[in-house]
């Protein structure tokens, strides 16, 4: 190694230390070209030799060690796994081997020098560069023998540290031009090992790439095999294999050049996956690029073809999230909304996203007055600018009318001319008109006026009913409405308190816009309705997202309060003892199979109940009992039909008869009824399926039913079950409530009987 020209005085002259920064520049770019060149990247070739020259005309002392140390640091974390690749360790070696002659040198000095200070100071430094030969060697010692990969950076951290002062006293033993010249000679080595090998990648064969994958010495090299390999069997359309390379080297490519290639090969997978009508390539698209509409899509019109509209609209809403703008997840979940009955969801979703071409005029008509509850009338009169139907062509007035849009007078000569039975609804859209209180009295004088919105489309201008009642009373609720858009119809709810009382679908197609009517509703008041004063409200049923039909969803429902009301204690049938005694008697004598069957205890003991339930209530009763101190009562004023309440499984013997009786009283229940049903535990119902109905009645009454199991029959499970009329069944805008209480539930094998009997 040749002597330096340039001498550093042992005093620090700034002369000295501007050579040093100098010479030190020289080196790091030595050291910063050497890493181009382990790291075979073109780009990293010509930033560091800008460094290096950079550095190089700087001449600070302060700059240039903070600039080598990073640099260093990056040369050896981008190659953590030294025995990997030769040149990097040979790199590494080098400092150790500069750190072990630093430390002989320093030792020596220290060893002849007569002054104190500099023993000291030599001292010092071979003892720094002990240590960094002992951090080198350590490394590349346990990476070699134990094969640790020193992937964290606490090694790299060592190892920058250990050889920044090895780097540092080597610049002052070397020259300019012998830097440069080094410098420069790395760097055109790198550059041509670059051009070198990706020649040969360009022009290899698949066998050697599959070779250069696997075996290569660097990440780059390895990366450009992998993108020639996916190239050759995309060009062969082997997308699957593609496919399968990709999962496997994926960690090899850069985050915006694999997410480019992985949607490319989901796309072309998903597309042959619909040719060849093979799901087991969409799998493969999917679990490549998860993230990928096009692919996704083509996910959800697979379920869809098979029926699995659930998973779809799930798949829609993962869809969604990742691309808001994709329409055919958009149209699939409205439709799907639409289809469960959850017209304000579809609205949601319509506002969110945008409505969809493929979503037909009528579909659109649903989802029009809970668009208009949001007050976006553009949307309206955007989605209905095409509307042929009568029922559309109004909804566009009347959004054009509120909008003050100059369309808005052709559109009313335009359905004046094409429909003129509807002259009068566009007479009154045009203007809508608060109706005046003695308008509304004239034509209803019994009125209390209260101008209300109930919904978009229905307006409440009174009401008439008493203000004072008693638990299980039945009284009549009077509302004076409007029709105030052209809506067909509108479900409405009835509290009372905090309990649903009532639902009824109001028809509204037979009527003009600005029509008003009147609506007579028979209400019943709930026995579990506490005494006091309670809010009368109404409001418009809105449906609970994947709810049954009669689950209502209270976060969205407006209440329009009518009136309070109060509410007064009930009076209930009383037995005397001698007609006690007298139903009593009437029981069957024998063992009763059923536990807690005069429900004593706590209704856990014995039956199997429903969970709660803001629709209906069942509870051991103190008030009314038959046999000791409790009865079951079972309060109901839901929107629901027909459920089990509470039932109980009793053992039995196949070929037996049984009979069941019960003492019961019900108050109410005019569109559906109770029943006790006894069925086969372990099998169909078709087995064995019995009832009893319990009429409503003033007074306790007794109920009986006979059975006979059948041979194989081990197992019977007794139900307490209410129904809705046969008339009613199916329809969702009627209520089912009453109430009934249930003792002495008794079920007792038949003993023989002679034929007289």
């Amino acid at each position: 190694m040749m002597a330096s020209t340039l001498t550093v005085q042992a005093d620090g002259e700034d002369g000295g230390f501007v050579a040093g920064g100098e010479r030190f520049g020289i080196v790091l770019a030595v050291a910063v070209a050497a890493s181009a060149a382990f790291n075979t990247t073109l780009n990293g070739d010509i930033l560091l030799l800008v460094g290096a020259v950079v550095t190089f005309s700087l001449k600070s002392r302060r700059l240039v060690p903070l600039l080598f140390v990073v640099m260093l640091a990056s040369t050896l974390w981008q190659n953590p796994v030294w025995w990997e690749d030769t040149r990097v360790g040979v790199m590494a070696g080098v400092c150790v081997a500069l750190a072990a002659v630093g430390a002989l040198r320093a030792g020596a000095a220290a060893f002849k020098a007569e002054e104190k200070e500099k023993q000291a100071r030599f001292a010092l430094w071979s003892l720094l560069f002990t240590v960094s030969a002992f951090f080198g060697l350590a490394a590349l010692l346990l990476s070699r023998i134990f094969g640790l990969p020193l992937h964290k950076e606490i090694f790299a951290l060592f190892l920058t540290a250990a050889f920044a002062p090895v780097i540092f006293v080597f610049s002052r033993w070397i020259s300019a031009p012998l830097g440069a010249g080094l410098a420069l000679f790395v760097s055109l080595c790198g550059f041509t090992q670059l051009a070198l090998q990706f020649t040969q990648i360009r022009t290899a064969t698949p066998e050697t790439l599959k070779m250069l994958l696997k075996r290569g010495k660097t990440n780059g090299l390895r990366r450009a095999a992998l993108v020639e390999l996916l190239r050759e069997r995309l060009a062969r359309e082997d997308a699957y294999g593609a496919a399968q390379l990709l999962s496997r080297h994926t960690g090899l490519l850069h985050e915006t050049e694999e997410t480019k290639i992985r949607w490319n090969l989901a796309i072309r997978l998903a597309n042959e996956a619909r040719s060849r009508k093979d799901m087991k390539l969409l799998d493969v698209a999917l679990r490549i690029a998860p993230d990928c509409t096009p692919v996704l899509v083509e996910q959800m019109k697979n379920l869809i073809k098979h029926g699995d509209l659930s998973g779809a609209e799930r798949l829609a809403q993962r869809i969604l999230t990742v691309n808001p703008l994709c329409c055919d997840a958009v149209v699939l979940l409205i439709r799907r909304a639409l289809k469960k009955g959850e017209s304000d969801n579809a609205a949601d979703l319509a506002i969110k996203y945008g409505m969809p071409a493929e979503i037909t005029e009528k579909q659109r008509l649903v989802l029009a007055p809970r668009i208009a509850e949001k007050g976006r009338w553009n949307l309206i009169a955007g989605m209905l600018k095409n509307a042929q139907t009568q029922e559309g062509m109004l909804w566009l007035f009347a959004a054009l009318s509120k909008l003050n849009n100059p369309k808005a007078a052709k559109t009313a000569d335009t359905i004046r001319k094409k429909f003129p039975q509807l002259a009068k609804d566009v007479d009154w859209l045009g203007k809508s008109p608060l109706p005046k209180p003695a308008e509304i009295k004239k034509h209803f004088p019994e009125a209390n006026i209260l101008l209300k919105e109930v919904t978009s489309g229905l307006r409440l201008l009174g009401f008439a009913c008493p203000a004072k009642v008693r638990q299980l009373e039945e009284f009549e609720l009077k509302l004076v409405l409007q029709k105030t858009l052209p809506i067909k119809s509108v479900d409405l709810m009835i509290f009372l308190g905090k309990l649903p009382i009532y639902r009824r679908l109001v028809r509204l197609n037979k009527r003009h816009c600005g029509e008003m009517f009147c609506e007579r509703l028979t209400l019943r008041v709930p026995y579990s309705l506490q005494m006091g004063t309670h809010n009368l409200c109404v409001c418009r049923f809105v449906k609970k997202h994947n709810g049954k039909c009669w689950n209502y969803d209270e976060s969205r429902l407006r209440f329009v309060e009518i009136r309070k009301m109060t509410v007064e204690q009930a009076k209930l049938p009383r037995l005397s003892e001698e007609e006690r005694r007298k139903l009593l008697s009437q029981l069957p004598e024998g063992k009763n199979l059923l536990v807690n069957g005069s429900f004593e205890q706590p209704l856990s003991v014995g039956w199997k109940v429903h969970r709660p339930s803001p629709n209906f209530r069942f509870f051991r009763d103190p008030n009314m009992a038959v046999e000791g101190k409790h009865s079951l009562c079972v309060d109901t004023w839901d929107l629901r039909h027909s459920f089990w309440h509470i039932s109980q499984a009793f053992t039995v013997e196949g070929g037996k008869e049984y009979v069941v009786t019960a003492v019961y009283h019900a108050s109410g229940f005019r569109n559906c009824h109770f029943a006790l049903l006894v069925r086969d535990a372990e099998r169909s119902w078709r087995v064995l399926s019995r009832s009893v109905r319990l009429a409503p009645s003033r007074n306790w009454a007794l109920t009986r039913l006979q059975f006979s199991a059948p041979e194989k029959t081990r197992k019977v499970r007794l139900y307490v079950y209410r129904f809705a009329s046969k008339k009613l069944y199916g329809r969702e805008d009627v209520s089912c409530s009453g109430t009934v209480w249930i003792d002495s539930i008794r079920v007792v094998k038949r003993s023989w009987e002679s034929p007289n009997e």
